[in-house]
């Protein structure tokens, strides 16, 4: 999902539950004896507030997941470079090692 709208709908369903959990125990607590439908609307608030909570550890999940790929990928670079850096070290040593063992022999 995109993310504007991922935060957007995680918003809406946490203030649609709290409202209607709000207005069910207000209506428990009024009526003073329990009426069927308020307890069902309090069930059905916390099982919004739960989706709620669900789809934010989702995107929150999915942002530690693009984060950790991209920290991976970084790492793999450096791990190259050095790899890189470390054979053109062996090769700079190597032809210098030549060049020194050449200018021996040129001046002997």
């Amino acid at each position: 999902m995109i993310p504007h709208i991922n935060r957007i709908l995680d918003l809406a369903l946490l203030i649609f539950g709290l409202l209607i959990s709000i207005y069910s125990i207000i209506g428990i607590l009024i009526l003073s004896h329990e009426h069927i439908h308020y307890s069902i609307l309090l069930i059905l608030g916390s099982i919004l507030m739960v989706c709620s909570a669900i789809l934010k550890v989702k995107s929150d999940l999915e942002l530690l997941d693009t984060e950790l790929h991209s920290v991976r990928n970084l790492h793999s670079t450096s791990v190259k470079k050095d790899a890189v850096n470390h054979i053109s070290n062996w090769r700079i040593r190597d032809l210098e090692y030549r060049v020194k063992r050449l200018e021996e022999k040129l001046y002997k």
